[in-house]
């Protein structure tokens, strides 16, 4: 892999490289079915074409690697709950995640799969609300249109109403809600300020669901108590050049850095974050630094809602060199 700068691009895209299926037009050149799903043991699903279809989601293990974890049973008086739902890239910072809030003394549960996309968790969000009883959902979602539950819909209005649906039942039921602004892909379209189409679905759709919430229950949620916050983040800052996409950054304190002081945080697919090329839905077998950014980035939304300082704007700089890094 060629060692770029941070703000520049693959020419052309590598053997196998999902541009299609998400949020985010690539170039027509691109469009073409990506190879997917080297699928972990214990999922049930089966990819036609560009389809994931029969994922049995609602019903994957809590203790699953790959698919989903938990720490704790949940309902331990006085602690955090964190659900983390998502897709590849939020599986890839599920590790990190969980640690840096294991360490903040929360309960955690992930929940995540590749290629997924918000419609794919409606049912399993509800399940989650009835049996573990979350205080913080993080959803983490990168604009996949894989699913069954995705066909023959449009991408934005899909992720528009189905974000809406999850941020509103979550919210209503007492959750603090975080929507995580993903980094984009190599070939996504980023505007000048760094904003994806995704985080602007992500931005109204919070508007939209505060106001709602307000005007039905204004002095409390469906349980009887306050509806939850709901908030955008943009976690994906931990691993872009100001929102756009960058192969590597400047090292952070406790990263390995190459001889250029620098780590690499995405990988040869121009998507994902680990270094090397790994077959779909294939732990990393070397350093991902840009999945541990990610993960703690996320990790960092979540605890703010525990010390009642949650903000929009997650505080991480595009790049954040560290003068003692390791070489």
């Amino acid at each position: 892999m060629s060692h770029l700068d941070s703000t520049s691009r693959p020419s052309t895209p590598a053997a196998g490289r999902p541009t299609t299926g998400t949020l985010g037009q690539p170039r027509a050149a691109d469009r073409r079915p990506p190879r997917f799903l080297a699928l972990a043991a214990g999922a049930f699903a089966v990819v036609v074409g560009c389809r994931l279809v029969g994922l049995d989601l609602a019903h994957l293990p809590g203790a699953t690697a790959g698919l989903g974890w938990q720490s704790g049973d949940g309902r331990e008086s006085g602690r955090q709950r964190v659900v983390l739902w998502g897709d590849s890239m939020a599986a890839e910072a599920a590790g990190p995640f969980t640690e840096a809030l294991q360490a903040n003394g929360a309960d955690v549960l992930v929940r995540t799969f590749g290629g997924t996309a918000i419609c794919d968790w409606l049912t399993d969000i509800d399940g989650q609300l009835r049996d573990w009883a979350p205080t913080t959902a993080v959803l983490a979602f990168s604009g996949n249109v894989l699913s069954s539950c995705m066909q023959g819909r449009d991408m934005v209005d899909a992720y528009s109403r189905d974000a809406s649906v999850a941020a509103d039942r979550l919210a209503a039921a007492g959750v603090d809600v975080v929507f995580a602004v993903a980094p984009p892909r190599w070939d996504q379209p980023v505007a000048a300020d760094g904003t994806t189409d995704l985080e602007q679905i992500w931005r109204s759709v919070v508007a939209t669901v505060l106001a709602r919430l307000t005007a039905r229950a204004p002095a409390g949620g469906a349980t009887g108590e306050a509806p939850g916050r709901i908030e955008v983040f943009r976690a994906g800052l931990a691993v872009t050049d100001a929102g756009r996409w960058a192969e590597r950054l400047p090292c952070r304190l406790g990263e390995r850095c190459g001889p250029d002081g620098t780590v690499v945080v995405r990988g040869p697919d121009g998507t994902h974050f680990c270094p090397v090329a790994v077959p779909a839905m294939t732990a990393c077998p070397v350093d991902s630094p840009g999945a541990t950014r990610y993960g703690q980035a996320l990790a960092q939304a979540a605890a703010a809602f525990r010390n009642d300082d949650a903000t929009d704007e997650a505080g991480f700089e595009a790049s954040e060199p560290a003068a003692d890094s390791e070489n």
